[in-house]
């Protein structure tokens, strides 16, 4: 049982891997393609954090603390989902303990999504360099992390293609939220 679990998360990941080139691929060529759905954003986190859930660790926390009586968003539910994929799987790989959150408030008309973890944190030196392509806050950490540094990118290219924006806010050693 234990062997199928872990063949069916690593083939989860690799799909999402294969799935993150191809799609940045596509953004290089202005090729991908945004559709314009309903979407019901509660929905779609707790599918992403059902995703990511076997990604974190034993006492980790992963919460959807998302209003309920949301009104739907316009976007392409696929590609949100991917969104929160990245940044919850993100979390999960460098959140020892804790927990990690995803909150929304509506404001004016828009809605402002946060990821939050209690992870190792990034340095502020280090905010604009992990939104670009094959980039990680210490490229000895892809060792013992794992990672390609493509998720971030596409997170923001994806984040952008809706009409949004993303930033970042961390402390060393006390978290980070996007």
């Amino acid at each position: 049982h234990k062997a199928l679990t872990t063949i069916r998360k690593s083939g989860a990941r690799l799909l999402n891997l294969i799935n993150d080139i191809l799609d940045a691929a596509s953004m290089r060529k202005g090729k991908l393609v945004i559709k314009q759905e309903k979407v019901n954003l509660a929905r779609v986190v707790d599918d992403a954090v059902e995703l990511c859930q076997p990604l974190a660790k034993r006492n980790v926390k992963i919460v959807n603390a998302l209003p309920r009586h949301m009104p739907p968003l316009l976007g392409d539910t696929g590609r949100i989902i991917q969104i929160f994929h990245n940044l919850i799987g993100n979390s999960c790989k460098f959140t020892h303990a804790g927990s990690i959150s995803v909150k929304a408030t509506i404001i004016d008309q828009e809605v402002e999504v946060a990821v939050s973890d209690t992870g190792i944190g990034i340095p502020e030196d280090k905010f604009k360099q992990i939104f670009r392509a094959f980039e990680q806050v210490d490229m000895s950490s892809t060792r013992k992390y794992g990672g390609t540094g493509l998720g971030l990118t596409l997170v923001k290219q994806l984040v952008e293609a809706h009409g949004g924006t993303i930033g970042v806010k961390s402390k060393l050693g006390a978290g980070t939220t996007f």
